[in-house]
């Protein structure tokens, strides 16, 4: 068994499917048409934009709001100022430009005292890794088919593969990085989706195809469990459904004390 951090409530029962990052091996070098590079820059910018608002179209509710902050961030020109400054002054390529100059936006927000602000530093960080992904022409795994009762096991989800994921077919999550403020963890509690973070080499622990059972609440879990648990775990995920349907009967009634305030 593993223990991590719940930070979405509920019971997940189902097989892994890992999602491994892209890493990218960014070196710097010495070029003379700094207008071409910043040029690609931009391009990879507009290529990412548009994916965003084309997500945007097709997502509605909690999901589509954040998406739009997000997407609000990314079309800030302060985002790439420290990017462009770098390729003038070092004459260096568009990649190199891009990974030093938005790590210092990261390690700001990263330093903020407001832990919702801090947290956003993992949405710049996602950004990051989208614009590179353009600049060196990587190609995306597409989250929107992933098969039923997915138990999706990631470093990190960002809060573009969080939107992107076709939600229905997750039955929980589990990260080595993320928190309560994560786009991921609001949109897990939104959508009544179980999630833990905080397993210490995650992908030394879980393999791809793993059964897993997991309880959101108490940060348990259960790796190819027996039998007699995944019937425990069953019995305690329909007395959950049963509580939230008892509690769907108030979901309209007036909010008053007895003694009628």
């Amino acid at each position: 068994m593993l223990v991590g951090k719940g930070i979405s409530e509920g019971i997940g029962l189902g097989k892994t499917v890992i999602l491994k990052e892209n890493e990218f091996k960014i070196e710097k070098q010495t070029i003379k048409n700094t207008s071409a590079e910043k040029q690609h820059i931009y391009d990879a910018i507009k290529k990412v934009e548009n994916e965003i608002e084309n997500l945007i179209n097709n997502i509605s509710g909690t999901e589509k709001e954040i998406m739009q902050a997000y997407l609000m961030i990314l079309q800030d020109p302060s985002l790439t100022k420290e990017t462009i400054k770098i390729i003038e002054q070092e004459k260096c390529n568009s990649t190199y430009a891009v990974e030093v100059g938005l790590d210092k936006i990261i390690k700001t927000f990263e330093e903020m005292d407001d832990p919702y602000m801090a947290a956003r530093s993992r949405d710049i960080e996602d950004m990051k890794k989208r614009i590179l992904s353009k600049l060196l022409k990587v190609k995306e795994i597409d989250l929107s088919k992933l098969p039923e009762n997915t138990i999706l096991v990631a470093k990190e989800l960002s809060t573009s593969d969080t939107a992107k994921m076709n939600l229905k077919n997750i039955s929980g999550i589990i990260t080595e990085i993320g928190g309560v403020n994560s786009h991921m963890a609001i949109i897990a509690r939104t959508n009544e989706i179980p999630a833990i973070v905080g397993i210490k080499h995650i992908f030394e622990n879980i393999k791809e195809s793993d059964y897993i059972a997991l309880n959101g609440k108490t940060g348990e879990i259960f790796l190819n469990p027996k039998q007699e648990k995944i019937e425990e775990l069953t019995k305690n995920q329909e007395s959950l459904k049963q509580e939230k349907l008892e509690l769907e009967k108030y979901k309209n009634e007036k909010t008053i004390t007895k003694d009628g305030h």
